[in-house]
């Protein structure tokens, strides 16, 4: 009985294993069409390729005949390494093969044979390592091949050699390092190419040589350093280019020149630290510029020189913190620019000047504290204009008053203002109201130098705290005293004491009632910003925007304020202060 009962586990082992090939058949509604269709469900993880027909059963008035597309049910389990030549052999009018998610390792020379008539072919997600030379060469008629999410790290030469009707290929998503300089001669009529999320380190010099039509090229997430203008020999007539999330750190003069007629690049998330003049000579037609997420310290004079057609340009999180007046010649014809999430202090005046067509402008998440009129040009056209999430305290009035189109103003989690203004034709009035302080602020602006003496610069104290920006080597000191010079009673306010590790507050230039650590807060060439309050005895320390105080100290003895000093320690410092009403 005990060998028996092992005989029949192992039987029972043995039929459960048996690989077997099923078909659920339906009706496909395809663009209002019913097509007749079969959903495979295949377990053959021995690679066996012998077998004689396909079980299921056809719909009424169907045969094997009709079927037209052959693929693996949502959310299927298939396994089979290799293609059973039975598919093809059973279904000779089958146009859509999809063979996704099937384990599929290998494709073999007669993998299709009987599949003649078959016009899209989508192998994507398996784990094929190789492709042979003649896998394609029975399907003549293919305009469409997707192999992305594979384990290929070569293709056969002439592997395409049939191909020339293909109109869409996708390698992506493979362990491609380079590929043969004939591999996509045969694609004469190629219009989309993606080659993405590979390990390409550059692009060869005769890969797209014959493909005159296409019209999209996909080569982000690859490993891509250096750019030439032989790199893009043969693409004329490619509108579309993304070399997104590459490594490229330069563009030289003339790299982009073969480029005639493209509409759309895409540059963002690589390595590049400066954008030279001339580096986009050639695109004339280009409408769409995408740098964002490169950490781009320059633009130089020139750098967008030929792009008079451009209409988009996005630069957001590209580390900028300071902007030249003459950054954006050369786009007269430009209606949307993303400076979005930089570190940008400043507007130089003019800058925008250039841009007499602006429509939409993105400088939210930035630094900047004063927003004036002669950064701008004409702003007639101006409807989206987005300032949010900066610490601006003055904003001049005419660079509203101009904006007669302006629809949304976005200016949440500013100091002065902290609102999202939407339909502004219509609330203008009200908007305006809202925004007064911004506009009475500007009036109040100090701009002001300290030489680094023992002596504190003394200004009236209009209004019960005040913003500032200083740049500075060294600790900064800020007096509160009723008169505008040092005399008790007095505080004083120490930033970056200690040698940058600890900022204080002193009483009375006598007592020290506050000590915090606050290591490196004063960052050494460039702005700082702070904000102080002194509102109902109590004197808070900001940095920045942010919402709680890094120091504060309450007065025992309240006096007025009605003068604040400045000074750096043994440095000279650049100030920008403005009142706030707190």
């Amino acid at each position: 009985m005990e060998w028996f009962l092992i005989i029949c586990a192992l039987l029972t082992v043995v039929v459960a294993q048996d690989p077997t090939i099923t078909c659920n058949y339906f009706l496909y509604d395809e663009d209002d069409v019913n097509t007749y269709s079969c959903d495979l469900t295949i377990n053959n993880p021995t690679g066996f390729n012998d077998f004689t027909q396909i079980g299921g059963i056809h719909l009424e008035g169907f045969t094997n005949s009709d079927v037209k597309i052959v693929g693996q049910p949502l959310g299927g389990t298939s396994v089979t390494s290799v293609v059973p030549h039975i598919i093809c052999a059973t279904f000779p009018n089958v146009y859509r093969i999809a063979l996704i998610d099937f384990q599929l390792g290998r494709i073999d020379d007669d993998s299709f044979t009987g599949c003649e008539r078959a016009t899209e072919l989508s192998l994507l997600s398996n784990a094929i390592t190789s492709i042979s030379a003649n896998a394609f060469a029975n399907l003549p008629d293919l305009t469409y091949i997707n192999l992305d999410l594979n384990l290929l790290t070569s293709l056969p030469e002439n592997v395409f050699a049939s191909q020339r009707d293909l109109t869409y290929l996708s390698l992506g998503s493979n362990l491609f390092e380079d590929f043969s300089a004939s591999l996509f001669r045969p694609l004469e009529n190629l219009e989309n190419l993606y080659l993405g999320s590979n390990r390409l380190s550059a692009i060869g010099n005769q890969w797209f040589s014959t493909m005159t039509n296409l019209n999209y090229l996909y080569l982000g997430s690859n490993q891509i350093s250096t750019l030439s203008p032989e790199s893009f020999v043969g693409l004329e007539q490619l509108r579309n280019l993304n070399l997104a999330y590459n490594a490229i750190n330069g563009i030289n003069s003339g790299t982009f020149a073969p480029l005639q007629n493209l509409a759309y690049l895409v540059l963002y998330n690589n390595a590049l630290t400066e954008l030279h003049a001339d580096g986009f000579i050639g695109l004339e037609t280009l409408g769409t510029l995408d740098i964002s997420d490169n950490p781009i310290g320059t633009i130089h004079q020139g750098a967008f020189r030929g792009l008079g057609n451009l209409a988009t340009l996005t630069m957001a999180r590209c580390s900028l913190r300071q902007l030249h007046m003459n950054n954006f010649e050369d786009l007269g014809n430009l209606t949307t620019l993303s400076l979005y999430q930089n570190e940008i202090e400043e507007l130089p005046s003019g800058v925008f000047v250039p841009i007499p067509n602006l429509n939409t402008l993105y400088l939210g998440y930035n630094r900047l504290k004063t927003v004036r009129r002669n950064s701008f040009g004409t702003l007639t056209a101006l409807e989206t204009f987005e300032l949010q999430e900066n610490v601006v305290n003055a904003l001049e009035r005419s660079i509203i008053d101009d904006a007669v189109n302006l629809d949304t103003l976005y200016f949440s989690r500013n100091i002065c203002a902290n609102n999202y203004f939407y339909n502004f034709r219509i609330s203008r009035a009200v908007f305006l109201t809202m925004l007064g302080r911004c506009f009475t602020n500007l009036g109040y602006l100090i701009d002001t130098v300290t030489e680094g003496d023992d002596d504190y610069s003394f200004f009236d104290a209009r209004l019960p705290g005040i913003f500032f920006r200083v740049t500075a080597d060294s600790e900064i000191h800020i007096a509160l005293t009723p008169f505008d010079f040092a005399w008790t009673p007095i505080i004083e306010i120490f930033i970056g004491t200690a040698n940058n590790t600890r900022s204080a507050i002193r009483v009375n230039e006598d007592t020290f009632v506050v000590t915090v650590p606050t290591a490196n807060i004063i960052r050494r060439n460039q702005a700082n910003d702070f904000r102080i309050s002194w509102v109902n005895h109590n004197v808070l320390v900001f940095s920045g925007n942010d919402f709680y105080p890094f120091m504060g100290f309450t007065m025992e003895d309240f006096y007025p304020v009605d003068f604040i000093g400045l000074k750096a320690v043994e440095s000279r410092a650049t100030w920008t202060v403005q009142p706030i009403d707190w």
